[in-house]
């Protein structure tokens, strides 16, 4: 019955108990069904790099944006994919505002080997998800530019770089 199932019968401690683990498992569910409803990826379609490589660019944000971006719960993120050029042996960049929930993804399609694509935008997502601790670290160390600033930017690179090939089984 619905009051042996709520707990009625039981000591106090053990009735809230049942009922926080049962809004637990709800909110959980729930929260994962909105999750997937507030994923704004959006494309860039300005560039002469997008216009070369239409298909490839929209299968990236069809599948492993939004796959990665739903895996980190960037709930809420407006995330834009451009493809542009970067230079001769950069792959990507990602600026984000984590104040707003904006990030954009630059990508150079000449320089992305599609072996190793899903490796750079989970990368480029983690920059994303870690952007808010790691813009109160370069706040707290902005006065001190040089050696510590570079340090800092190294860190974060690595750990990302460890958290994007832990995931991915690399």
């Amino acid at each position: 019955t619905l009051a042996d199932l709520l707990g009625f019968g039981m000591p106090r401690w053990r009735r809230v108990l049942g009922l926080i683990l049962l809004l637990w498992v709800v909110s959980t569910v729930a929260g994962a069904v909105c999750w997937a409803s507030t994923q704004r990826i959006e494309i860039d379609t300005s560039t002469a790099q997008y216009r070369a490589h239409p298909a490839f660019v929209d299968s990236l944000a069809r599948g492993p944006v939004l796959n990665f971006a739903r895996v980190l719960r960037l709930t809420g993120w407006r995330i834009v994919l451009r493809a542009d050029s970067l230079g001769q042996d950069t792959v990507a960049v990602t600026r984000s505002s984590d104040a707003y929930r904006n990030a954009l993804i630059v990508i150079d399609v000449r320089n992305l080997d599609a072996d190793n694509r899903e490796e750079i935008v989970l990368h480029e997502l983690w920059h994303v998800k870690l952007s808010s601790y790691a813009g109160i670290i370069r706040e707290l160390v902005g006065a001190h530019e040089g050696f510590l600033s570079w340090e800092v930017a190294r860190k974060e690179e690595a750990l990302v770089t460890d958290l994007t090939r832990m995931m991915l089984w690399r």
